[in-house]
């Protein structure tokens, strides 16, 4: 999943157990943007209801869990609410190793 690789030391022993060195991770923090334009909320809730695991989750859970989950949704987005967008916080790392 997308966060297989979320611990650099897990990273960084794979990588050495396959005989690279000189391993670096840079951490390159950003703003995900999940909703923009009149209703960043709305735009929000509609993404995370379209796609990844939030979407996935909720239609497995059934109809009652779909009923529930765009209030619920719009409540836990609306504290990202900054500038006209939400943006969650997000992270990649930038992996340097040498063979």
């Amino acid at each position: 999943g997308p966060f297989a690789f979320a611990d650099p030391a897990r990273v960084n022993a794979i990588l050495a157990d396959a005989g690279w060195h000189d391993i670096a991770l840079l951490p390159l923090p950003f703003k995900m943007v999940v909703g923009e334009g009149e209703d960043p909320v709305g735009s929000a809730v509609h993404f995370n209801l379209r796609i990844g695991p939030a979407a996935r989750l909720i239609r497995e859970a059934g109809p009652v869990a779909e009923a529930a989950a765009p209030g619920l949704l719009r409540a836990a987005l609306q504290p990202y609410l900054a500038d006209g967008q939400i943006g969650l916080p997000g992270a990649v790392w930038l992996v340097t190793a040498r063979a």
